[in-house]
This record gives structure tokens, sequence and C-alpha cells, in this order.
């Protein structure tokens, strides 16, 4: 999905683009540092941690690169008064109940990006 973004964005004036393991989305310092130097007008996230079964044994980086990670993000864009869109997948939740009891390890750091950004209505 990220290299179709990036071919779709050509048309926009300046694209900067990241991508692992250049960039580690876990490092949240990271991203703050990134998005303050460059001082975008529009953030598109299409990053994930997307390996069901590795997240299992790997929880905790799951969780900052599925939940953490974009709120830092949008956290920085509305500073910035910036948009900010974040794909995802319905793969493994739909959205449509958030008040699922998710078995898988990735079911809930993506149920978890879901929440914080239907909370907080900041993109």
């Amino acid at each position: 999905m990220g290299w179709e973004l990036q071919r779709t964005c050509l048309t926009l004036d300046e694209v900067v683009e990241v991508d692992y393991p250049e960039f580690d989305m876990a490092l949240t310092g990271e991203i703050q540092k990134l998005i303050r130097t460059v001082k975008p007008t529009i953030i598109i996230n299409a990053a994930a941690y997307t390996d069901v079964d590795k997240a299992e044994s790997e929880p905790d980086l799951a969780h900052k690169v599925n939940a953490i990670a974009p709120s830092v993000m949008a956290e920085e864009a509305k500073k910035l008064n910036a948009a900010f869109i974040h794909y995802s997948t319905d793969f493994v939740f739909d959205g449509a109940n958030i008040f699922i009891h998710p078995v898988a390890r990735i079911i809930r750091t993506t149920m978890n990006q879901s929440i914080c950004h239907k909370r907080d209505s900041i993109c």
C-alpha cells in the first residue's frame, strides 16, 4: 500500500517518505523529530505491524507500531494543524464493534489504535 500511496502523492508539492528499516515506527522520539523537522501539512500513515503470528511473541513491538506510533503522529499533526490520514486494515478488526474481546495480540493492538482515534477525534 505504501508504494501506491507514494505513486499517488507524486502530484503534491513535496513528498517526504520513510520506510522500514531506515525508519523505525517503534521509536516515538524519531517520529516526533521527523515531523517537527519536516513540518508537514498532511501526514499519511500506512505503516503497521502485520505479522499476526509474530505479534504473539513481540507484543510490545506490535503495540508500539500499531497503537502508539499513530497516536504520536496524530498528536504531532494536531500541534501543526496538519491533516492526519491513517490507513488500517479490516483483516483482523473491522471497527464496527469496539467492545469485543480480542484473542490474538495483533487484534488487540489494532483495536487500541482504533479506540484511540475514535476517542480523540484528532484526525
